[in-house]
Formats: structure tokens, sequence, C-alpha cells
């Protein structure tokens, strides 16, 4: 086969090609197992999925679905307004813990981790929610283009944001 011996291909590809050829060759599953270190329940798998539905379908993957966003366009103006203002009592600068922390308190989500907050805040701004937001001229947060409040930040929040942000 030369998706094995040829060119660039995924390891979990060549991985999969490896098992059809043992298959192939009259190995058992268990053998076949041994012999790639791989779980007997991945052999079956792929030896099944090409008898179904042919070789390529049993060397790829199936296309996974979109993953759902963790926050609304509004939640996440909310994260970086959050983002840009003050840090808590304490704290020389927002963490993100204590982003994911405040947005818990703030009942924005019940449960965010820092991981997606950080994954968030690496966003381009005109992904976070469409082109109504730009750069201030410090350009370390975000404020409406069009000059109107986000609608969600609350008052505490809004004394707390940098000049022109709200």
């Amino acid at each position: 086969m030369a998706i094995i011996s040829k060119g660039r291909n995924k390891a979990v590809v060549i991985q999969r090609a490896h098992i059809l050829l043992k298959v192939d060759e009259g190995k058992t599953d268990g053998e076949i197992g041994e012999m790639l270190y791989v779980s007997e329940q991945t052999i079956r798998r792929t030896r099944l999925r090409f008898t179904a539905e042919g070789v390529q379908a049993a060397l790829e993957d199936k296309p996974h679905p979109p993953k759902e966003a963790k926050l609304a366009e509004k939640e996440e103006a909310y994260l970086i307004a959050l983002a840009c203002s003050e840090p808590p009592a304490g704290h020389a600068r927002w963490t993100l813990e204590l982003l994911a922390k405040q947005l818990q308190e703030d009942e924005i989500v019940a449960r965010i981790s820092p991981e997606t907050v950080r994954l968030l805040q690496k966003k381009q701004p005109e992904t976070v929610a469409g082109t109504q937001l730009v750069y201030s001229t410090s350009h370390t947060c975000l404020s409406p283009a069009d000059g109107s409040d986000l609608g969600i930040v609350s008052a505490p929040l809004q004394s707390q944001a940098p000049a022109g942000l709200f």
C-alpha cells in the first residue's frame, strides 16, 4: 500500500492501513493488536468500517460536527469588557482563573474553564462580536464602533472600565 510507504499521511491513517494489511494477511485481532500496539476494539471498528463503507472510509476519520460556542456574542463582549476593567482588589491584573471565576459569579455562565477564557480572548475582535467592536486607541480594550452601550455590562462594571470603552 502506497499510504504506508510514500508521502505524508496522518499517523492514524497509516495505523489503519497497517491494520487492514494485517487483516488481509489473515492475522487475528489479538495478533494484530500485539503487533501494532492497538486495542482489539480499534481493529474491529476499522475492519467493520472497511467491509461496510470501503477502504477510504476505513482509513479516514468521519467529519466531526462543529462545536457549539461556549458564549454568545454579548457574553463574549462582557468577557472582553471585564478583562479591560480594573482587577479585583488585591490583584494587579486579571488572570484567566479570575476571569473564569467572575463570569461564574456574575452568572454569565454556569461553568467555564480558564482555558476556554484564554481561547475566547485569543479571538480576533471581528469574530468576537461581528464588526461592532473596534480597538480603542490604547489597543488594550474594545469599544462599540457606533458608540452605543453593549447592553449587558452592569453599571458598576462600566464605571470601572477604562475611559472610552462605553
